[in-house]
């Protein structure tokens, strides 16, 4: 009758399993900004508790600060030298 819970995780889980992903301590707020910005899929149970989806937090890894961006604009560098070719 109850839905299966056990392919979720709760904030205080995810931090958990991010930080073993990522060699670092990662925070439980930044579980639920991940799942503000799409990221992750939320299974809210209440008005306080909300769980995220274990197969998409056991897959993420949380990059240092600005690794992205980095990448980022090194690839919209090399897509305006394609370009201008």
């Amino acid at each position: 009758m109850g839905q299966d819970l056990s392919n979720w995780y709760t904030a205080g889980t995810a931090a958990k399993q991010l930080s073993k992903n990522s060699n670092r301590h990662i925070d439980p707020a930044y579980v639920r900004q991940l799942a503000e910005k799409g990221l992750v899929e939320t299974l809210p149970l209440g008005p306080r508790t909300t769980l995220y989806k274990k197969e998409q937090i056991d897959n993420y890894i949380v990059e240092p600060r600005g690794v992205k961006a980095g990448r980022a604009m090194h690839t919209r560098k090399i897509d305006r030298n394609e370009v201008a070719l």
